[in-house]
């Protein structure tokens, strides 16, 4: 193990310090990088941070491996999460976060995805930022960001890309954290770079080559399409719900009540305690209450979905 270090992470405006062994922070953190401040960024937000401690596991730290490998919610006192052979986050009385990690994790994200990116998430909803799989898009007129929260497979990243090529600004193809009150939300969008699969490919423009396919999800990254980081969070304008179908595509229609809350609850990371997935599920209806949400048949047209998500405006 190397020296100790210390990261800070801006995420949905709460600032986020990670300290411990450099190389097993590294291994901790993965994507979560993504989220550090660069040159020329905003200075992080002042106030108190959330400080995540990574330490190495010791001999009980860590559940037995298995496969697949489970992310499992424990009830206190002290509440934590367990991963299966990977370590265990412990939610400390003074609130922060101990994460104990396997001293030989693989060197790939899968601290970062089974452990460090839930525990991260679980503390951040205390405070009010709610961690969402989906897309974000700014419209062309610049009046907000579309969310795009859906499952693999459904469509999300083909849809983005259509959007993309129509002038929405692509911010991210995959998370964002959300915040602010239900009637004015805010989304801080996660810039990572797209995952395309065999569907997406022709809408890449020529000069963004995708990087090596990943064995198991099959998707391969296009660094070149690595949005921007946002200085701030920006209005949510409403969410869209894509749905993979033949054909060229069709026209959105208006979603409401719980057909719109399904699908986008199960895209929060809401897999812990079960008092702040209620509390999550409570604010996310609030917000669908407030904003308009749409589902989108995506087929092999992107100007069909284009067309579909202009005539929202």
């Amino acid at each position: 193990m190397t020296g100790g270090a210390a990261r800070t992470l801006v995420a949905g405006g709460r600032r986020v310090e990670v300290r411990g062994p450099a190389d097993l922070v590294a291994r901790a953190l993965g994507p979560l990088a993504a989220l550090e401040p660069r040159a020329g960024d905003a200075p992080p937000p002042a106030g108190p941070a959330v400080v995540a401690r990574v330490e190495v596991a010791g001999p009980g730290d860590v559940p037995p491996d298995a496969r697949p490998r489970v992310t499992r919610w424990v009830a206190g006192p002290p509440a934590r999460i367990t991963t299966d052979g990977v370590g265990t986050a412990t939610f400390d009385a003074d609130g922060g976060v101990t994460l104990r990690v396997r001293e030989d994790v693989p060197a790939n994200d899968l601290a970062a995805e089974r452990l460090a990116i839930p525990a991260l998430a679980e503390r951040l909803r205390r405070d009010g930022v709610f961690l969402v799989h989906a897309a974000c898009l700014r419209a062309p007129d610049g009046a907000g960001v579309w969310l795009v929260p859906a499952a693999r497979g459904s469509g999300k990243t083909t849809l983005s890309l259509m959007l993309r090529r129509a002038g929405h600004g692509l911010l991210s193809d995959d998370r964002g954290f959300l915040v602010g009150p239900p009637d004015a939300p805010r989304i801080d969008p996660w810039p990572e770079a797209p995952r395309v699969g065999d569907r997406s490919l022709y809408l890449l423009p020529p000069d963004a080559m995708p990087g090596p396919r990943d064995p198991v999800m099959g998707k391969a990254s296009v660094p070149a399409l690595t949005p921007p980081r946002v200085p701030a969070p920006l209005p949510v304008r409403g969410f869209l719900l894509p749905r993979l179908v033949p054909g060229p595509g069709g026209p959105a229609t208006p979603v409401r009540g719980a057909a719109a809350l399904a699908p986008i609850a199960s895209q929060v990371v809401v897999a812990t305690d079960p008092a702040t997935a209620a509390a999550t599920l409570a604010h996310l209806a609030a917000v669908l209450a407030a904003r308009p949400c749409y589902a989108i048949p995506v087929g092999d047209d992107p100007a069909v979905a284009a067309a579909a998500v202009a005539a929202l405006a």
